[in-house]
């Protein structure tokens, strides 16, 4: 159990700082997430700036105020 826990943790760590959107949205397939919180907190957490891909909107849908609904 825990070794996948520390997986699930270095994947959710590869979704919030990888720059490519594909490797992104393999891992969120991978754990069948529907929605991403992209809010200051997240940032400081796993320090950075922004999340590049965020901006596909064929992808990626800000459905509240920093919370975007996975359309690919």
């Amino acid at each position: 159990m825990a070794q996948n826990s520390e997986q699930r943790y270095l994947d959710v760590m590869e979704i919030y700082t990888t720059p490519f959107e594909i490797e992104a949205l393999e891992l969120m397939k991978k754990y069948r997430v529907d929605y991403m919180i992209i809010n200051e907190k997240i940032k400081e957490i796993y320090k950075i700036k922004e999340v590049s891909y965020i901006k596909d909107e064929k992808c990626f849908k800000e459905v509240f105020n920093n919370v975007y609904e996975i359309l690919c």
